[in-house]
């Protein structure tokens, strides 16, 4: 049993994203991983979406909980390690405000989707490339695009396939009406259940990832989570897949103020063994 204490006001302090990534050693560049914080030793947590533990992720946080923030900042290290020939970034933006600092950059994929109709196109290019994808890995007989893009044949002719990484900023602003939502919903639910291998991720940010705005399929295919605390999503009754995690996580919300938890799904306790526990106000510029 792990106990948590607060720190005390005076022994709170922020961590620079600038610093965190200029301090950051980046790994196998055939991975996709990204720091995100501090964990409780001051380590740099990270996530790694090439890993079958997190290889999508979802968001949760109320108004004013850092839930941009924190996918913004997500955004930020991806384009700073990885060229555009290694990452795309594919945008969808209901709320018309959040991914204007990406407009021209040259990780953008197309333009940003604001709209119902501009995301189901976004979504209907990610299934239709990972489909393409599946049937070039098939032919070269290898499992995933790590071991496609080490293939002696794809370096020497400059083929290798980048990773895409799907962003839906707030997933429940899409869900307002019942046709689209089932068009929405069958679309992520399958980029979710087959795209890790391919090399397409998704990240969802969301204010309530209940049961009423995402559906347990889509959910449980979203391994790694990062919670932000928010009373609301608690009496919305939020669920993380696990009865153990939601409830330490009741208590940890309540209880920490501005602490969020991660985890990925091997993990059916509070911390997770490649993403520990961080402060989402502490590292957040």
């Amino acid at each position: 049993v792990n106990i948590y204490i607060p720190k005390l006001p005076e022994e709170r302090y922020f961590v620079d994203a600038g610093n965190m990534w200029n301090q950051w050693k980046q790994p196998d560049k055939s991975d996709l991983i990204v720091p995100i914080g501090e964990n409780l030793k001051g380590e740099t947590a990270f996530i790694n979406f090439s890993s079958a533990d997190s290889p999508h992720l979802l968001i949760g946080g109320e108004t004013g909980s850092g839930k941009s923030e924190a996918v913004n900042t997500i955004l930020e290290g991806l384009i700073r390690f990885y060229k555009p020939a290694e990452l795309q970034l594919l945008l969808i933006d209901p709320k018309q405000t959040e991914f204007e600092s990406f407009r021209n950059s040259d990780h953008l994929r197309g333009d940003i989707a604001y709209f119902e109709d501009d995301a189901v196109s976004k979504l209907d290019e990610a299934t239709a490339e990972m489909d393409r994808r599946y049937g070039q890995l098939r032919e070269k007989r290898v499992k995933n695009v790590g071991e496609f893009n080490e293939l002696p044949e794809i370096v020497e002719s400059d083929q290798k396939l980048s990773r895409w990484v799907v962003v839906i900023d707030e997933y429940a602003d899409l869900m307002s009406e019942p046709e689209v939502r089932k068009n929405i919903e069958t679309k992520v639910k399958r980029i979710a259940q087959k795209a890790r291998a391919s090399g397409i991720h998704l990240i969802i940010g969301t204010q309530r990832p209940s049961a009423d705005n995402i559906s347990t399929t889509v959910r449980s295919n979203l391994p790694a989570q990062l919670a932000l605390s928010a009373e609301e999503q608690l009496k919305a009754g939020l669920s993380w897949g696990s009865p153990g995690l939601r409830l330490l996580m009741v208590w940890v919300m309540l209880s920490l103020e501005n602490l969020v938890a991660l985890k990925g799904s091997s993990a059916h306790c509070f911390l997770h063994k490649r993403t520990p526990h961080i402060s989402l106000q502490n590292y957040l510029v």
